[in-house]
């Protein structure tokens, strides 16, 4: 069991969660997110929330889309280089289950999940 309190605590943040995040000298692949109690944020708001794992794992979870996601992997190094395009996909994913544009709606910079083409006919 998890303490309520510590999940209100990951998802809310601080008051400068997002500013130190926003701050960090590091590359930041995730403009407006967050980091906060081994959790990642990564678009503003705070409905995607992501574990990360070693050599490919992640735990996907969105809370507007009702939508939770695991990736197991066993990738020969820990960097992950495809990480946003494994979000990307569970976004699509979360999208196509809950028939929401999951999470970007307040977020103009992200891209959309990729449109279908219409069938024939």
């Amino acid at each position: 069991m998890v303490p309520a309190a510590w999940i209100a605590d990951t998802f809310d943040g601080g008051p400068d969660s997002r500013q130190a995040f926003a701050a960090s000298p590091d590359d930041n692949p995730m403009p407006g997110g967050m980091y906060r109690n081994q959790v990642w944020f990564p678009y503003p708001g705070s409905n995607v929330a992501l574990c990360v794992g070693m050599c490919g794992q992640l735990i996907y979870v969105n809370r507007a889309a009702e939508v939770v996601a695991a990736k197991l992997s066993t990738q020969p190094h820990s960097h992950e280089p495809h990480m946003l395009d494994t979000l990307r996909a569970f976004d699509a994913v979360a999208h196509e289950l809950s028939g929401i544009r999951s999470s970007s709606t307040n977020d103009p910079q992200r891209p959309s999940p990729p449109a279908q083409e219409a069938s024939p006919g």
